[in-house]
């Protein structure tokens, strides 16, 4: 398997952020985008807002970590053509330097050696392909001096799921109703997918805890996790209204927090609070909201 060496030069340009704080949705990794045959993808991309002296090297500079691992389906089976970026160093502020493409092999298999320390995230994209639709990963790992850190057994998993909800049709905000009770409210033609499009279906599974990744998590239990497909879907303006209309296995009373994760950086970012009642968690809107469908983890406070 060939190593990747990674070296970042002084002048490599950070990720903007958009309006909601974040990496650049309109200027995302077209890694990850469809060339309008599915199961093809460009996988060639770095984040835009790099530019060209950003390097992925060969030749010199001094590995000072390792990352390895392998990526599946959730059946333990090579996917057929994942994209793997590695994303830091991701400074104060939350942006990431840059993104980098890894190579993917056949197998799954993967490396990185890193010659550039601190916190960094990984993220794991995939266009729907022979009729199936993927979700994704993004977490966040720090790279200390002499790491060799191993997400081969268990691999990475990137989630599936069984079935889309048609938005083609919609006008205006639509409750759409999704698996383990969680329930979105949104205007599609106010979202904004990888593809630079509005969402014309969604979809989401609850994922199984042994396909987490949960890199640099908050503090208390997860009780539950979604993914979502297309993974990263935006909304441009407000946010998405969020329910659940399930207890999640948990006692009245016990209180939530439902945390979105961040496709650009693999950072959690808190949207609502809430209290399990007899039949639902009753949820209140924190800070900005929920404003990007990729993972959804409810922790008990």
């Amino acid at each position: 398997m060939a190593a990747v060496f990674v070296l970042l030069t002084a002048s490599a340009c950070a990720v903007e952020p958009d309006e909601d704080g974040g990496g650049d949705d309109a200027a995302e990794d077209t890694a990850g985008e469809s060339t309008g045959e599915e199961g093809t993808s460009e996988g060639t991309d770095t984040e835009v807002g790099t530019d060209t002296d950003t390097e992925t090297s060969t030749e010199t500079g001094e590995t000072l970590a390792t990352i390895s691992g392998v990526v599946t389906d959730m059946e333990g089976a090579p996917l057929p053509s994942p994209v793997l970026q590695f994303c830091g160093p991701i400074d104060e502020s939350g942006l990431p330097q840059s993104c980098l493409p890894i190579d993917v092999e056949a197998d799954g298999g993967w490396i990185i050696e890193a010659q550039t320390l601190g916190l960094w995230s990984l993220k794991f994209i995939h266009v729907p392909a022979d009729g199936r639709d993927f979700t994704g990963q993004a977490f966040q790992i720090e790279l200390g001096e002499g790491d060799a850190l191993s997400y081969a057994e268990p691999p990475v998993v990137v989630p599936e799921v069984a079935g889309l909800v048609d938005l083609s049709g919609a006008s205006g905000e639509v409750d759409v109703e999704l698996e383990g009770g969680l329930r979105l409210n949104f205007d599609p033609e106010n979202t904004l997918t990888p593809l630079f499009t509005p969402a014309e279906a969604v979809g989401a599974l609850v994922v199984d805890p042994s396909h987490w990744q949960l890199g640099l998590p908050p503090a208390g239990d997860v009780a539950v996790a979604w993914s979502f497909t297309p993974f990263g879907t935006k909304v441009k303006e407000g946010a998405f209204g969020l329910s659940i209309d399930d207890t999640l296995g948990l006692d009245p009373g016990t209180a939530v927090s439902v945390y979105e994760i961040e496709k650009d950086n693999g950072a959690y970012h808190l949207v609502a609070t809430g209290t399990v009642g007899d039949t639902a968690v009753e949820l209140t809107q924190a800070g900005e909201g929920l404003h990007e469908l990729s993972w959804i983890y409810v922790v008990v406070d």
